[in-house]
Order: structure tokens, then sequence, then C-alpha cells
């Protein structure tokens, strides 16, 4: 019985029953079950004959349904083991995709992010150049510290602005 299970999953391989076409398949499986059981019926009197016990040919007929059923046990455990691997191969692909998903939205991120650095760095460094201006030429007491500091903040943040996270 055993050598006719990998004819059986070269049938169920070519005509699984799917939605498409699955009365044409199912059909095609039918077929080819009753084709295996009698082809096994058949080697049954050889076999017999070798091992010493023939059997009676009113048996045969009985031993064709019984090989049926039991083939068509095996056509439904191929399909269940090839659905298995299909819906794995469906989970391994939903799973790469999400995985795709997740980079490109992190890349995303990541690029609007340094567009905001990109944008916030001049304007804050405008904004205090400006100030800066206009004390100088108001001849304010405050240009001086204030040119300092901002050239000390510059010097301690710029690296920061480089870093991914930074601690609150």
């Amino acid at each position: 019985s055993f050598l006719f299970v990998p004819a059986l999953a070269i049938l169920v391989h070519r005509a699984p029953v799917t939605q498409r076409h699955w009365l044409r398949h199912a059909l095609v499986l039918m077929a080819g079950t009753l084709v295996v059981s009698i082809a096994r019926t058949l080697l049954d009197p050889p076999l017999a004959l070798l091992l010493g016990a023939p059997s009676p040919p009113w048996l045969r007929a009985t031993r064709v349904l019984g090989a049926f059923g039991s083939f068509l046990a095996v056509v439904v455990m191929l399909h269940a083991v090839l659905f298995y691997r299909e819906m794995q191969a469906r989970e391994r692909e939903t799973t790469r995709l999400a995985q795709s998903l997740a980079q490109s939205q992190l890349a995303t991120t990541q690029a609007r992010l340094d567009a905001l650095r990109a944008q916030l760095q001049p304007h804050f460094l405008f904004n205090s150049l400006a100030s800066l201006q206009h004390w100088v030429q108001a001849k304010d007491d405050r240009a001086a510290p204030m040119l300092q500091a901002l050239t000390g903040f510059l010097r301690a943040t710029l690296p920061l602005f480089n870093r991914e996270r930074l601690a609150l």
C-alpha cells in the first residue's frame, strides 16, 4: 500500500482541491484514488501466491473498497500537509512584508526627523545672530556675553544633533 503513496502525492500536488477548480480536481483525485485502489488489489493475488496464502476472488471486490477508503484518507492527509505548507509560506511572506513596512516607516520617520533638525538649526542660529546684530549696532552691553554664551552653546550642542536619541 505504501508503494502507491508517492503517486497519490504527485496527484494531490498537481490537482489540489482549491476554490478555483475544486469539482474537476476532486473528480480527478477520486478517479486517481480508484485506479490506485484497483492496482493495489490486482497486486494481491501474485503477492498472496508468493506468500502461500491465496485469497478468494469474491474478497477482491471488498478489498478494492477498503483500499479506496484507505487511499482516500491518504489523499485527505496529503491535502492537509499541502495546505499547512501553503499557510506557512503565506505567514512567512506576511512577516517579511510587515518587517519591510516597519523598516520603511522607520526610514521615513528618520528622514522627517533629519529634515526637522536641518530646519531647526539654521532657524535658531538665524534668530540668535539677528539679536546679536541688533545689540552690536545698538552698542548694547548684552552683546558680548550673549556672543560668548551662543558660542559655548553651539560647541556643546552641535554634536548632539547627530545623535538619534537624547537623554531628557
